[in-house]
């Protein structure tokens, strides 16, 4: 019988014998069937796609943002095609997806041309590849006045080591109060908030009077004023 079988089995294509091993092996579980699978062929060469090398950035980020577009606010995310050679340098890139603004898809363009990457390997050698590289370009984002706002509290400064209803029978001498502040693209301190007590609630209070209803010159972003979280210490000290 096991003759007969060996027959049967010569008999069958090679290519629709495998194919056969391999759907056994797939769904039949345990049993002879499993040692079908060491018969297989590999599917193919072991491959390793073209990659970013942190030693020789692309030319993304802020920096590379055009002005133009800063101004415009212009934001959106592209998809360049490149030819990756052996040794990694790019070779013609182009535009397969846009960002809906021709700014922004020549800066895609100009941030990978004569850049260079990690080349694809087959086997542990290098080929030459293609590959499509997602370039976003966004807008730094204005602080929030319920994000700043919800940073939690630091401990008290070292000074106040006692406990609060000791802290409170005293009368307040020096300290220093760590303030939260949250200043809009006005320049208008929109909330305060004690990120670091003193250790005295009266200088914390007298630090966050001092500054309410204040105004400061606004923080910016490529020549436009943002909203920002900052954070401001004050002094206390008696003379």
């Amino acid at each position: 019988m096991a003759r007969a079988l060996l027959l049967r089995l010569q008999s069958i294509p090679r290519s629709l014998l495998l194919t056969a091993l391999s759907f056994h092996c797939a769904f039949a579980g345990s049993g002879a069937f499993a040692d079908s699978l060491y018969l297989m062929p590999q599917v193919g060469p072991a491959e390793t796609p073209a990659q970013i090398d942190p030693q020789r950035p692309l030319k993304i980020g802020q920096e590379f943002y055009p002005s133009e577009s800063i101004n415009s606010r212009e934001e959106g995310r592209c998809s360049v095609n490149v030819r990756v050679d052996t040794s990694g340098n790019i070779h013609d890139p182009s535009i397969v997806k846009s960002s809906g603004f021709a700014r922004l898809d020549a800066a895609c363009i100009a941030a990978v041309k004569s850049g260079h990457l990690i080349p694809a390997t087959r086997n542990g050698v290098p080929v030459e590849s293609t590959a499509n590289l997602p370039i976003e370009w966004k807008l730094p984002r204005p602080a929030t006045l319920a994000d700043c706002m919800s940073m939690p509290a630091q401990d008290p400064s070292p000074r106040a080591t006692e406990s609060d209803s000791t802290a409170k029978s005293k009368s307040p001498t020096s300290g220093r109060v760590l303030l939260r502040l949250f200043v809009a693209e006005t320049g208008a301190i929109d909330g305060v908030k004690v990120a670091q007590s003193s250790g005295y609630p009266r200088l914390d209070e007298a630090g966050v009077k001092a500054v309410t209803g204040q105004k400061l010159i606004p923080a910016t972003s490529d020549g436009h004023p943002i909203a920002t979280c900052v954070t401001m210490p004050i002094v206390f000290k008696l003379k």
